[in-house]
């Protein structure tokens, strides 16, 4: 690969059989650093082996360049997708039609197809009987046009074989009905392949019975409902002040910088500027007396791991509470460096029942529930949760901001602003869906793309049923926002969680 910042020009070898086409897309695998990609867009030509083009992207020498998505199968999809109910190809069937049943006139079909070199054979017996014809008998033409109007299934008559007389009649209905029932049993036949047999289904059976027995709810003694602490996710210090200032329990602060630069090499800025933010945030929580929780990123790639994992006990040393991270991987890395540490689980670990729980239990002090639980599947978590465990693994929920949908390598606004205008970080970019709404992104410092969701979450109205589920801490999301943002939303949660408290008090 070579690049050409001048003219925002790029020269890739050809490898093998690859050969770009418009609209294929293309992935960066950097030597050093973070992946990216864009879509191939004209003007571009591949000569002497080579692919030249104009992109944004840098490329730099030794850097390899993937073709991750065809243009041409998209378009395939969509010819697809607007075909009129119809298979896009068909597959070929060899029918022959014979008799069988004890007067030798009940119809006998059967049928020979192949999907993708694995051969299948179905037969199928009908429950009625052909009746000797009086008049007109049903001929083997006649047969093979039936057999030949497969309709909007998948298959097409490929060949027609009749061991037959033609000397029987059966109402035209009666046939049509034969092929559509014959056509079933050919997918039958595909089904029945692929399914178990008797042995493994009740090995999974028992498997599955010795799980539930297992897998029970524990009787707790009734215990008077406890306040669930207040929890903040911050990225920037008026976010942690204002979340400090309200009295809020707990705030996890993400510092957002690159461990690397863009040539790959180490940020020699990371380790003060994290090392900064933290302790200012640390010193504000000390003066409020709230916790002060490193949150790291969501994607913690090799280069964020090599450049976070020498902060963790100096982190620590400044007054950090502990960490917060979004894999096991993370969490078993800095339990090696700093034993002691207290280590927490983000949204990333999709926590979804007491298994997962108990599971991650043996390195973290508290796990995010996944934001798609609902108050009964939380409910059930908790009950769920082994005796041995309970106590030592805190339960949390987001309850209100923006939920991330996913997290994109490749820096949008970049590839979508190419061909109309410059990208500026300092404004802010949504997707707009079919049905005009806007989902939020933001560019983080590693020029990954965060997607969130289009309307926010808020359930501040279900703070009565929330409090008794028994979670230890309720979470609000207010990365991305202002001081006001931050301050209005907490003061509400803050009074709503002493209402419904001071309710309980008064009954």
């Amino acid at each position: 690969t070579d690049y050409d910042p001048r003219y925002e020009s790029a020269v890739v070898k050809l490898t093998r059989d690859a050969k770009p086409r418009l609209g294929d897309g293309l992935t960066i695998r950097r030597k050093h650093g973070s992946d990216d990609g864009f879509f191939l867009r004209k003007p571009y030509e591949i000569r002497n082996g080579e692919l030249r083009l104009k992109t944004k992207c840098r490329l730099r020498h030794g850097d390899s360049v993937f073709i991750t998505s065809r243009g041409s199968l998209d378009d395939l999809a969509e010819e697809i997708i607007t075909r009129d109910g119809d298979a896009y190809r068909k597959i070929p069937i060899d029918i022959t039609f014979s008799l069988g049943g004890e007067a030798g006139k009940t119809p006998v079909v059967s049928g020979t197809f192949a999907i993708k070199g694995v051969t299948y054979k179905a037969v199928y017996t009908s429950d009625t009987e052909m009746a000797v014809a009086q008049k007109k008998p049903v001929m083997t033409e006649d047969l093979k046009k039936v057999f030949a109007k497969c309709g909007g299934t998948q298959y097409e008559m490929r060949s027609f074989g009749a061991e037959y007389a033609d000397n029987l009649f059966l109402p035209m209905s009666l046939l049509n009905e034969l092929r559509r029932n014959f056509l079933k049993s050919a997918d039958r036949a595909v089904i029945d392949a692929y399914l178990p047999d008797a042995a493994s289904t009740d090995a999974a059976s028992e498997n599955y019975s010795r799980f539930c027995r297992d897998f029970v709810r524990y009787d707790l003694p009734v215990q008077p409902v406890q306040r669930p602490k207040l929890a903040f996710y911050a990225d920037s210090a008026e976010c942690v002040k204002a979340a400090a200032a309200i009295g809020c329990g707990r705030i996890y602060y993400e510092c957002d910088f690159a461990p690397a630069l863009k040539d790959g090499s180490v940020n020699p800025a990371f380790e003060s500027d994290v090392l900064d933010r933290l302790a200012s945030a640390a010193e504000i929580c000390k003066d409020s007396g709230c916790e002060l929780i490193w949150k790291w990123s969501r994607i913690a790639d090799d280069a964020y791991i090599a450049a976070a994992l020498p902060l963790v006990e100096k982190a620590l040393g400044l007054g950090v509470c502990g960490i917060m991270v979004e894999s096991y991987g993370c969490a078993a890395a800095i339990r090696k460096i700093a034993p002691y540490a207290r280590i927490y689980g983000g949204s990333g670990m999709n926590i979804f029942n007491s298994l997962s729980l108990a599971q991650i239990s043996d390195l973290f002090r508290g796990a995010v529930i996944s934001p798609e639980a609902t108050a009964a599947n939380i409910a059930d978590l908790i009950q769920r949760i082994p005796p041995e465990i309970r106590g030592k693994v805190e339960t949390e929920y987001v309850v209100g901001g923006a939920v991330e949908l996913m997290v994109t390598e490749n820096n949008l606004p970049i590839s979508a602003l190419s061909d109309y205008g410059t990208y500026d970080p300092e404004k802010t970019y949504s997707l707009l869906d079919e049905r005009d709404r806007d989902f939020p992104i933001y560019v983080d410092a590693c020029g990954r793309t965060h997607i969130f969701n289009a309307v926010e979450t808020c359930l501040i109205d279900s703070l009565p049923e929330l409090c008794g589920l028994g979670l230890d801490i309720i979470s609000i999301d207010g990365r991305h926002r202002t001081y006001d943002y931050s301050y209005a939303v907490l003061k509400a949660y803050t009074e709503g969680l002493n209402a419904v408290f001071a309710g309980r008090s008064e009954r």
